[in-house]
């Protein structure tokens, strides 16, 4: 059995490139290894730094693509690398690259907007459900605010009451939190 190693960091690989190097690094360190680890051959090593980025993209390797797609530097990029790499995989390959997605977009967009997008890569009614996918986030917003001002109501209320019970001056309350008098009293 041969390991495997697929490194997709920055910078190229600099670590030790075979077991014997590795075993000769620690033994350096005067590090005792097990048994088995002694007798251990060499790993493959995939660079990702070995290629360009148009290597990977016209590789038929889907490996190759989820490298391409290491390489991006940030969330637009690769929103714009995925539609690129949907145009050269497989149809039967599309439900893995939809996970991929998922796991590299859940931190940067909703569930709901990272479905919408895999989607519409998917040619499943994009344009449609993206207006949808439109509507809910503004009625969604609009909710938002309004309970933001309905929150921003119920502390200037707070406050007033708090000012009247330290008998401030009424025209100075309705001036400082810009209710009127009969809401506070």
């Amino acid at each position: 059995m041969i390991a495997g190693v697929i490194h997709t960091g920055k910078d190229k690989w600099t670590a030790p490139r075979t077991i014997r190097e590795l075993q000769e690094d620690i033994y350096g360190r005067g590090i005792e290894i097990p048994g088995d680890l002694q007798t251990l051959g060499n790993y493959a090593l995939e660079d990702v730094n070995d290629y360009t980025k148009e290597e990977l993209l016209e590789s038929d390797s889907l490996l190759d693509k989820g490298m391409y797609l290491e390489k991006t530097i940030n969330t637009k990029e690769f929103l714009e690398n995925i539609k690129k790499v949907y145009e050269k995989i497989k149809k039967e390959d599309y439900e893995i690259m939809n996970e991929v997605i998922r796991i590299a977009l859940s931190g940067n967009m909703t569930a709901m907007k990272i479905e919408v997008f895999i989607a519409m890569l998917n040619g499943k009614e994009g344009k449609n459900m993206l207006a949808l996918k439109e509507r809910i986030d503004a009625e969604f917003r609009g909710h938002r605010e309004a309970g933001r001002r309905e929150g921003r109501k119920a502390e200037k209320l707070e406050t007033a009451k708090n000012m009247l019970r330290e008998n401030i001056d009424i025209d100075i309350i309705e001036r400082v939190t810009g209710l009127k008098r009969k809401q506070f009293m």
